[in-house]
């Protein structure tokens, strides 16, 4: 930076610097948030893959019982 480029900016004195602060404050903690959002997403897309496993994994059972039963069923039925 030049000497004239930073008397430019001494014209703007402790409003310019709080300003560029807040600035700077609110660029870190939109980065900050935008990184934590895409975190809990990516942890969220983990956890639907292991519910969808978990979910076939009961549906297996449950197919199984109903299979079972119904070849019980059938067997009861024909020893009438």
């Amino acid at each position: 930076m030049t000497p004239e480029s930073i008397s430019n900016w001494s014209e703007f004195g402790l409003a310019g610097m709080v300003i560029a602060v807040l600035f700077a404050s609110l660029f870190v903690v939109v980065k900050w948030l935008i990184a934590h959002i895409d975190k809990q997403a990516e942890r969220h897309q983990e956890e639907r893959s292991e519910w969808r496993d978990s979910n076939n994994e009961v549906m297996r059972k449950v197919e199984q019982a109903v299979v079972e039963i119904s070849h019980n069923i059938k067997t009861l039925a024909n020893k009438d």
